[in-house]
């Protein structure tokens, strides 16, 4: 796994050396080409290597220099795992899931998580174990694969009671699993879910905690068509997050209290609130939650036949979502876009984008997304069955 970059070229680098060591010290070998610097680590013990280069990581990483810090992590991650050590192996794989949850690598993060894990598990460390595991959860929901993030929280939350967890842990996996089971519209599990949160995140006094609860109590009112009560506890949500400067987690409110006025009609009032989450989420740096927040923009901006304007938000939506791998968003604005070419009488690009959006549902295992999909590339055109375009 580990990757090597610049060349050796067969010169001694005029870099310091820790006393004793045969390697540079590691501000030395930040300064070098990373196949060079490896060379330099070969002749010293395991444990030594893999936390030098845990350190040009974490260097890499706050230099901004993503691509660098990667293969230091994987280059660590490789040597722990070699090492014969459960619990360097752990340790190294779980800084290794970080960067890639960072990096926007979804998919290689929930890799590593896996092996992280298992290897806190070898070493007798059940707490670590989950805390990895909760990881994975929100790395499995942030890429859209519900099904998974919620057998991965019910994992941790059935061994609650086995383990001496801080509450402020137990109500984040309650509460991310309560939202996992919103998207899919598991209702039933929601208000036990969120009761039991809400009580850890009192008794810790977490007013974000507490926001994100009331939050997905708002998304439960609106599920069940009661989109006034569902802003009442938005902005109850929004009231604990301005307290923290949560800014978010205030741009969700923003989002879902548009979605409700979108329910009642209320489209001019729904694009600006539209357009206050998209500013929360562009301030946290959040690409994922900006494209989904122009997504659901593009629809009120179509409601109101502004129709150029809608195509423009709904491109640069897909453009975010595709970036930060953020797949279910992914196929809701190519479904959407979709539609749009539908409306205006554009089949073939109407069936492409589609079908796109079909084929992200089916990798995500959204089986009634996708077949729902389907449907409407047959009902566009009778001859595009059985999942061919």
């Amino acid at each position: 796994m580990a990757q090597t970059a610049g060349a050796a070229g067969g010169r001694e680098s005029p870099v310091s050396r820790s006393p004793g060591n045969e390697a540079p010290d590691t501000e030395g070998l930040a300064e070098m080409p990373v196949s060079e610097a490896q060379e330099e680590l070969r002749n010293l013990p395991a444990s030594e290597r893999i936390q030098r280069a845990q350190d040009l990581s974490e260097r890499a990483l706050r230099e901004s220099d993503l691509g660098r810090a990667r293969v230091w992590a994987e280059y660590a991650a490789d040597e722990a795992a070699n090492s014969g050590s459960p619990r360097e192996t752990a340790e190294a794989w779980r800084s290794l899931a970080l960067l890639y949850d960072v990096s926007g690598d979804l998919r290689s993060g929930i890799r590593a998580t896996a092996v992280s894990a298992s290897a806190f598990a070898e070493a007798g460390d059940p707490v670590s174990e989950l805390e990895v595991l909760s990881m994975r959860a929100n790395i499995q929901h942030r890429l859209g694969a519900l099904a998974d993030g919620i057998e991965t929280a019910s994992e941790i939350i059935r061994r609650f009671e086995d383990q001496p967890l801080d509450d402020s842990f137990r109500a984040d996996v309650l509460s991310n699993a309560a939202m996992m089971h919103f998207k899919l519209g598991r209702l039933e599990e929601i208000p036990g879910l969120l009761e039991d949160a809400a009580d850890l995140y009192e008794s810790v006094g977490a007013d974000d905690g507490l926001g994100t609860v009331y939050r997905i109590w708002g998304n439960y009112y609106g599920a069940l068509d009661d989109p006034q009560e569902a802003i009442m506890f938005y902005e109850r949500a929004g009231e604990r997050y301005s307290r923290t400067g949560n800014v978010f987690d205030a741009a969700n409110v923003f989002f879902n209290t548009a979605l409700m006025l979108m329910r009642v009609d209320e489209f001019e009032a729904a694009v600006s609130a539209f357009e206050e989450a998209i500013t929360g989420f562009s301030r946290a740096g959040s690409a994922s939650g900006t494209g989904m927040a122009a997504t659901e923009l593009t629809v009120a901006l179509w409601e109101l036949e502004r129709y150029e304007e809608a195509e423009q938000t709904i491109r640069r939506a897909i453009a975010m979502l595709d970036a930060s791998q953020s797949l279910r968003r992914l196929a809701r604005a190519r479904t959407i876009l979709g539609t749009m070419y539908g409306a205006r009488g554009n089949r073939e690009r109407a069936v492409e984008q589609l079908a796109r959006a079909r084929d992200l549902y089916d990798e995500l295992g959204l089986v009634a997304d996708a077949s729902r999909i389907q449907r409407e590339i047959e009902r566009i055109d009778p001859g595009r069955r059985n999942g061919g375009i």
